[in-house]
């Protein structure tokens, strides 16, 4: 098997026929196709138990309810395939994508692979989301990550966005962290500090659906801050118990900074984490200008940090 492709379902009746479909309509061999059902209370599960009745490759599997990580790293346990591929649910592949992710994958191994991805609303707007400017082809990841840093609003750090070698994955022991709702950011930094080599594309290849129901347009700021945490300190970990080169170690301290400054925005430093930690956190991880002029006044204070930002932003809605 060349290719297993995990998808997490749950509560997604209204979307996860047009989710399978945009995969089996590809009719691309030496695919399987692994659904976990995370505990649906819909007719997900049996929606798609009627893609198992009919298609060879599909496989089924019910659970009781994890959540998305959980889900995740159930169909990683069970995946054959050389390579591993995350598409969520909602979400859908663009027609004729995958036998040119195939193909690639083929003619030029590597340990994650990429590609250009779109957005979608309900009214059926588009815009990119992902767009790279780098020629197609093999990189190190040292150098994808100099690019990174400075094209830093065109990456975004999502599971579903890459394709990874299975072995890699295995070899490094990855898996998604339980319990936190800002689990892609850790796993894509981790994937990105542990990966050598990265085969970026100019194809777009995924489709996002932007829906009000999902996990991340959730109004539970507390839980996200707190997640955005986690990542921070569990990063931060990483970052000072090996020797990271020189591109990686500034993508994702400057990272680190952003989602730190994101939780104390989120949470406006109620937690007592903050204190614990200092004024100076995100100031050291910051590598880009705009990170460090937002961590210099949240050193100088973190309330007035707070307050000044939401005011901003506030005002520039106003404007627009």
């Amino acid at each position: 098997m060349f290719l297993s492709i995990i998808i997490p379902a749950y509560n997604v009746e209204k979307y996860v026929e047009r989710c399978v479909y945009s995969i089996l309509n590809q009719k691309v061999e030496e695919c399987e196709i692994i659904i976990v059902d995370d505990g649906s209370t819909d007719r997900t599960l049996s929606i798609c138990k009627d893609f198992e009745g009919y298609y060879a490759n599909v496989k089924v599997f019910h659970k009781e309810n994890g959540g998305l990580s959980s889900a995740r790293n159930f169909g990683l346990d069970i995946a054959v395939g050389k390579y591993i591929m995350f598409v969520d649910s909602d979400d859908f592949l663009i027609d004729n994508s995958l036998k040119c992710i195939i193909k690639d994958l083929i003619y030029d191994p590597c340990d994650i692979w990429t590609g250009r991805v779109k957005t979608i609303t309900d009214e059926g707007i588009t815009k990119d989301k992902v767009e790279y400017t780098l020629k197609r082809g093999k990189y190190s990841i040292d150098f994808y990550a100099k690019y990174c840093i400075k094209h830093r609003k065109m990456i975004e750090f999502c599971a579903q966005y890459f394709v990874y070698d299975r072995e890699f994955i295995k070899n490094n022991e990855l898996k998604f962290r339980c319990g936190i709702i800002h689990e892609d950011e850790l796993w894509t930094s981790k994937v990105l500090l542990s990966a050598k080599t990265i085969f970026v594309s100019d194809m777009y290849f995924y489709m996002h659906y932007t829906r009000m129901g999902s996990i991340m347009h959730s109004n539970n700021k507390e839980k996200s801050a707190y997640s955005y945490l986690i990542v921070c300190l569990e990063l931060k970990d990483i970052l000072a118990q090996d020797h990271i080169e020189k591109y990686r170690d500034n993508l994702i301290n400057d990272r680190i900074a952003t989602y730190f400054l994101l939780a104390a925005l989120q949470s406006n430093c109620k937690f007592v984490e903050f204190s614990k930690i200092g004024r100076l956190f995100p100031l050291k991880a910051s590598r880009s200008f705009t990170n460090t002029i937002k961590s210099i006044l949240y050193a100088i204070s973190p309330m007035g940090y707070c307050a000044f930002y939401k005011k901003y932003k506030i005002q520039s809605k106003k404007i627009k």
